[in-house]
């Protein structure tokens, strides 16, 4: 199977959906730990969880929508995603695989997916024997994008491996609305079979977890699971001799000119223009990474402030109290963007709106925010606004 490449990869999160508490801690145990993960056994929470990351969606989906448009305005592609997409917590919490069990009491898997079918998170329903039937006319109705039987052998090796691959089929869905932003040979290439296998084995080597492509220098940015920020600049070996004789043409040294032709060596001094980097014009070590077509690279990192998965903190949902104080560390980060812009505004009025939705589901759950309110140390003004919340949350709820 020829491998695709995506032009955005976000971070992994996967909610696993089942009454069976014993599945979900053989899941637990079994399912890789080097993605988000949140293990819900009530339909009604899951829900409630994924109605809310719609907002989360909507918010990324329109951030990567309209960098064509910030491009034509004048405004620097790379700086935008550094600054906009890359500085916000909401790309680690929106779930990429959604994967539930059928047969559950009260609403049913089908029930849960039919209600949360305009997320783009991809669907996976686990079913038993006599529920093969009903998984395929939901297959065919476009409401999963795949069943797994529980008798399957090696059953939690299958949905490790189906949630691999399916978070990559949510990263291209996602990589079409970056469309314009590449020019057409730019798609064409990344389109290449072997420019993909040498992009994803360099990806890998340097250890990315998340990267967005740029059209404009053309190369990706990526980011580690704690950082630093990285910039892998991609040319041709055309593009390489139009970049030679420009900076012969900008009074560069000529063994760097020289170095450049030859794929040994390029400047980076647009990227850092981009971001408001100093450029010292000293051109950074080159490779070859594919012969057929000729592709080449250089890697550099960029110091500039971002939000690491490490400083964010990798989800491992299970119960009420680790729920909550997920919840509340995202208004936490949220809180400290709240002078950038309008939209660090509305970040954290869907994370307090968020987290106040989700302490009404139980009396556990409200208890388990009041325990995380006097542990993680948040800032008084933040606890005010959740405080204020609650009571409208509550007195919404009493008036119905």
């Amino acid at each position: 199977m020829t491998p695709r490449f995506p032009f955005v990869q976000i971070p992994k999160r996967v909610i696993y959906v089942d009454d069976d508490g014993k599945m979900l801690d053989a899941l637990r145990m079994t399912m890789r730990p080097d993605a988000a993960r949140e293990f819900v056994n009530s339909p009604e929470a899951a829900l409630q969880s994924l109605s809310q990351e719609m907002l989360y969606w909507s918010s990324i989906e329109t951030l990567l929508a309209t960098v064509q448009e910030r491009r034509m305005d004048g405004f620097a592609e790379a700086r935008y995603y550094v600054e906009s997409y890359f500085r916000d917590w909401r790309r680690f919490h929106i779930t990429g695989v959604l994967i539930v069990d059928y047969n559950m009491p009260g609403m049913n898997g089908l029930e849960l997916l039919k209600r949360v079918s305009e997320c783009p998170a991809r669907r996976v329903l686990l079913t038993g024997v006599a529920d093969a039937e009903i998984a395929v006319r939901a297959f065919n109705a476009g409401l999963i994008h795949k069943f797994i039987p529980k008798n399957t052998p090696n059953l939690y090796g299958e949905i490790r491996n189906s949630s691999e691959e399916i978070h990559l089929s949510v990263c291209e869905h996602m990589g079409h609305l970056m469309r314009g932003t590449l020019r057409n040979d730019q798609i064409e290439l990344l389109h290449d079979e072997h420019v993909i296998k040498a992009l994803l084995d360099k990806i890998e080597d340097l250890d990315w977890s998340e990267y967005v492509v740029v059209g404009q220098p053309f190369g990706i940015i990526g980011l580690s699971h704690d950082g630093p920020l990285q910039w892998l600049q991609l040319e041709t070996a055309d593009g390489l001799r139009a970049v030679s004789e420009g900076m012969r043409d900008q009074g560069y040294p000529l063994a760097d000119v020289r170095a450049t032709a030859l794929g040994q060596a390029m400047a980076v001094a647009e990227i850092r223009q981009q971001l408001g980097l100093a450029d010292d014009r000293q051109p950074v070590d080159a490779e070859q990474i594919c012969e057929a077509p000729a592709l080449f690279c250089a890697v550099v990192d960029l110091p500039v402030p971002v939000l690491t998965a490490r400083e964010y903190g990798l989800d491992d949902i299970r119960s009420p109290e680790e729920l909550m104080r997920a919840l509340l560390r995202d208004v936490i980060v949220a809180s400290r963007r709240i002078h950038d812009d309008d939209t660090a505004k509305e970040a954290l009025s869907q994370a307090v709106s968020h987290l106040v939705a989700t302490a009404g589901l139980s009396r556990f759950h409200a208890q388990a925010l009041e325990a995380a309110r006097t542990t993680l140390g948040v800032p008084a003004a933040v606890d005010a606004r959740i405080i204020a919340a609650i009571a409208g949350h509550r007195a919404a709820s009493a008036s119905r």
